[in-house]
């Protein structure tokens, strides 16, 4: 598995294979009863077009920010292999250097819209100064 912290290259993409990605999405995601399945399904449609190495959905309760469901691509989750030991497979452990930089809290703005439910999409963390 690579790691990159570069950002990828963006892709201009029509309106007409947007369309067809939303609805190629749709239908692999209806098919899915699990949420699991359907971050796998979604990869399996988006990265072709839309670069990323995994997906995530982090759950906000109050000071704790705990990882619901994550898809890493290319590697699915085994039949009853729970989140935590989906991320402590050995095949993952490699060594990454992180640049250290500054802690900045969260936007007190986006945790409002978190605990409404509503879709959160984070920028490159590492493009960022802190």
């Amino acid at each position: 598995m690579t790691i990159s912290t570069e950002p990828a290259t963006a892709i201009t993409v029509s309106q007409e294979l947007r369309q067809t990605l939303v609805l190629r999405a749709w239908e692999a995601v209806s098919t899915q009863r699990e949420l699991q399945g359907v971050l796998e399904a979604i990869t399996q449609v988006l990265v072709p077009v839309v670069h990323f190495d995994s997906i995530g959905i982090i759950y906000f309760d109050g000071v704790n920010h705990d990882p619901y469901a994550a898809h890493i691509v290319g590697a699915p989750r085994r039949a009853g292999e729970t989140l935590e030991q989906y991320f402590n497979r050995p095949e993952f452990a490699c060594p990454t250097e992180i640049p250290v930089r500054p802690l900045t809290p969260y936007e007190p703005l986006h945790l409002e819209h978190a605990n409404e439910g509503d879709i959160y999409v984070c920028n490159d963390l590492f493009a960022k100064e802190a």
